[in-house]
């Protein structure tokens, strides 16, 4: 095997960085999402892909034909975003929910938004929530819908795949 030169450091550059990267700062992460506080079996699990620096943030779900069954996006904001800072769809192919999370994880805002076709451009609506939050969890329409989520439900990121068992006591229930 031929290594070319400088490749050894920048091999190890890239494994310093990912060793002092946050353990959330990944492409993908379990979440649970209940309806209220959380309740033993009262939760649902849901695989987000994370959307933190705002190139991430602005390409979102753009040009994507379908999302599968529990999975969705979360966006990270690292100060808190103000009531009428929405989300469009442009470019975006599927119809989403959306939930808007204040810092702890509660749900305080929550819409459905529909495809803009690129032929619409600057056209396409914003889905503003009208309350400030640090969080946004796009997933496929109806997902809150179906499962009895409203206006202040809670969200969570599980570390594990399961969200049948409450969080333990202290454990917090903040997003990264």
């Amino acid at each position: 095997m031929i290594v070319r030169p400088g490749f050894t450091v920048r091999l190890l550059v890239v494994l310093a960085a990912l060793a002092v990267t946050p353990a959330w700062a990944q492409d993908s992460m379990p979440l649970c999402v209940a309806p209220g506080e959380p309740q033993p079996g009262m939760a649902y699990d849901l695989t987000v892909e994370i959307a933190r620096t705002p190139e991430e943030r602005r390409i979102g779900l753009m040009d994507r034909d379908s999302l599968a069954p529990k999975r969705g996006m979360l966006f990270v904001f690292r100060e808190d975003r103000p009531a009428n800072s929405g989300f469009w769809m442009y470019r975006t192919l599927i119809p989403l929910d959306i939930a808007y999370l204040d810092a702890a994880g509660t749900i305080v805002s929550i819409r459905n938004m529909n495809p803009c076709p690129p032929s619409r451009g600057t056209n396409c609506p914003s889905y503003e929530p009208g309350a400030e939050y640090r969080y946004a969890l796009e997933v496929n329409i109806g997902y809150f819908e179906d499962r009895d989520i409203l206006v202040g439900g809670k969200v969570w990121a599980s570390g594990e795949e399961d969200c049948a068992r409450k969080p333990e006591a202290g454990t917090s229930i903040d997003l990264p």
